[in-house]
């Protein structure tokens, strides 16, 4: 889940970063190359946004079955310890 977020945040980053600066700025003074650069990571950022925002879904999914299955299976074990302790008093 963890590289899965970090795609994810990388791509959106590289999606919404160009959109929202400019090449020549107070902050900052790219090149033709290095903003040509820029802007393809940010088109094929876009492109890439939901099936990159999918496969988090899904890695998502796969975590929350598995926290599922150990809650499913601890409330099992401490029912069975209940029982016990109550069939020894």
């Amino acid at each position: 889940m963890s590289t899965e977020l970090t795609n994810l945040s990388s791509t959106l980053q590289d999606a919404h970063w160009a959109a929202h600066n400019d090449q020549q700025d107070g902050d900052h003074n790219f090149s033709d190359e290095q903003w040509a650069e820029i802007l393809n990571k940010h088109e094929q950022a876009k492109a890439d946004a939901f099936q990159i925002i999918l496969d988090t879904e899904s890695a998502f999914q796969v975590l929350r079955a598995g926290q599922t299955e150990w809650i499913r299976s601890s409330r099992e074990k401490i029912a069975k310890l209940d029982f016990e302790i109550s069939a020894k008093t």
